[in-house]
């Protein structure tokens, strides 16, 4: 009897766990948006805005942002990323440590853009991109030193980050430009110099000279190095008209 008793509680039990279980999600249909206008709209009407709506935006429905540009553009600091789109540049190896510093303080910069009207509706995402690593690598070596990030690099940087955006190389180059000055005043040094990811945590301290593995190889023949977001730098960054 008492083992009965306690099957019937388990299954009891059982069954009270099924019936707690999630439902699984459903697809909203779009007749529910008719129905909450309680007879303003109709299934066609919604239908017919959507589709215009989408086609104002060319179906551009998830562009990429300066957030993407960074992570594709953070790859061409490596040298033989650099002399792959110029191969007359005369420019030195970032260690390791100092690109992923570059990374962080320039993907802060990308997410204080969107607060900014000017570099959300007059720069494009990538030249924002490009801006937020150039201001980081002059933040960065003012405080990390030439050991760390060589002299040019960010002039070799600014030559590549023009040529490879489409568009006019002068109007490409005011564009970064005017987004470097904007977020220059979202993000002045002394502020970076307080945020937890900025000085005081990355070059404030003594940084010892990283193993000789960790720093980037140089040479065609090396095995192409990953990026601070574990994407291979063998890669090209194609953008559009647009962004």
């Amino acid at each position: 009897s008492s083992s009965s008793s306690s099957s019937d509680a388990t299954t009891t039990s059982s069954s009270k766990k099924k019936k707690r279980s999630p439902s699984p999600a459903h697809v909203i249909n779009i007749g529910v948006f008719a129905d909450l206008s309680r007879g303003l709209l109709t299934v066609e009407s919604l239908e017919k805005e959507e589709l215009s709506l989408v086609s104002k935006l060319h179906f551009r429905l998830h562009p990429p942002t300066s957030g993407i540009f960074n992570e594709y553009l953070i790859l061409f600091l490596i040298r033989q990323n650099a002399l792959r789109v110029n191969p007359s540049l005369e420019v030195g190896s970032i260690q390791e440590d100092a690109l992923h510093h570059i990374f962080e303080v320039a993907k802060y910069h990308t997410e204080l853009s969107t607060f900014d009207v000017t570099l959300t509706s007059q720069c494009r995402p990538s030249c924002v991109a490009a801006a937020s690593i150039l201001n980081a690598l002059e933040y960065l070596r003012q405080r990390l030193g030439d050991a760390k990030i060589p002299p040019g690099v960010g002039d070799a940087f600014e030559s590549n980050a023009i040529n490879m955006v489409p568009g006019n190389p002068d109007e490409t180059a005011d564009e970064i430009n005017k987004a470097r000055q904007c977020l220059r005043q979202l993000c002045p040094p002394e502020s970076l110099d307080a945020w937890p990811g900025g000085w005081n945590d990355l070059g404030n301290k003594d940084m010892e000279e990283p193993p000789k593995d960790q720093i980037m190889e140089e040479g065609a023949g090396a095995e192409a190095p990953k990026s601070p977001t574990g994407v291979n730098s063998d890669i090209t960054c194609c953008t559009s008209r647009n962004y």
